[in-house]
């Protein structure tokens, strides 16, 4: 949900209502489902598979990316965009390695009349265990971003991509409390006065649920420019999500929902989101009271 506004110097600059404009190629939505995630969206926790699992999401973001004039006209750029992830990862021992896919299935713009679809950014990733204790757990990750052309939607990068960082969490009676903070970086992508490149990356979930039961979940995904934290910027983005995780006859089914708090590249104004797992090895994790 990201504001380009028109400064006063920027009208030799290339604008919405030009006849050669091209909007900046960005992904506008850094959303990414954790897959073989027990009771979150996109938040890593410490537990590495033992086996194999997949997921299959559908997701619809609003409002991803919109300019503002001056004069307060608003011209959405990636208004609507409903996109699938299909994802699968193994483990063992105290490695995981994972993929997902991202497929554009429709978008909608102010500036263009055509619904496009594309291949979003495929990314690959991997996690190592550190430190697994009774309650408590250590971790550390890695992710490289292969973009396929989504940029031109402004749903992926347009040159390669890459993230890494650690994940802590504890669990105890039935209260699981996540947290991952890392850095990622991309080819620079000029936005008028201010350029992304590298950004550091905070996540954070706590759950709560009874065993057998379905668990709730609430997260926080933000990340920001460097000297940027939490102040307006279009490297300023923070969501909010909350989520529903349930056992349907030994599938796992999830269900969320999303509201971004800050305008940086990265935040819808929502989303909606439901998917579908598998999880061979039928592990709970720290599931643990009940």
């Amino acid at each position: 949900m990201l504001t380009l506004c028109l400064l006063p110097w920027a009208v030799a600059q290339s604008l919405p209502q030009d006849a050669d404009y091209a909007p900046p190629a960005i992904d506008a939505d850094h959303y990414r489902p954790v897959v073989g995630g027990r009771h979150t969206l996109v938040t890593e926790d410490s537990q590495v598979l033992d086996g194999f699992a997949a997921t299959a999401e559908l997701g619809w973001a609003h409002n991803l990316l919109f300019f503002e004039y001056d004069d307060g006209e608003v011209v959405g750029l990636r208004t609507e965009a409903a996109v699938a992830h299909l994802g699968g990862a193994w483990g063992r021992g105290r490695l995981q390695l994972g993929a997902l896919a991202p497929v554009v299935l429709w978008t909608a713009s102010d500036w263009e009349e055509d619904h496009r679809t594309a291949l979003g950014d495929v990314e690959l990733d991997a996690k190592v265990r550190i430190w697994v204790g009774e309650y408590h757990g250590v971790a550390a990750y890695g992710r490289l971003a292969l973009p396929l052309g989504a940029w031109a939607l402004q749903l992926g990068r347009d040159g390669p991509g890459v993230e890494a960082g650690a994940v802590a969490d504890v669990a105890w009676r039935g209260l699981h409390l996540v947290a991952n903070a890392g850095a990622s970086h991309q080819r620079p992508v000029a936005l008028y006065d201010v350029e992304l490149s590298t950004l550091f990356i905070y996540r954070a979930a706590v759950s709560a649920g009874l065993r057998k039961g379905p668990r709730l979940t609430g997260e926080v995904h933000a990340r920001n420019r460097p000297g940027f934290f939490l102040t307006p910027d279009p490297g300023t983005a923070l969501e909010v999500l909350g989520s529903a995780h349930l056992d349907a006859r030994g599938v796992p089914v999830r269900l969320g929902a999303g509201v971004g708090v800050l305008g940086g590249v990265g935040t819808p104004a929502w989303r909606l989101v439901v998917g579908v797992g598998h999880r061979a090895d039928g592990d709970e994790g720290w599931q643990t009271t009940e």
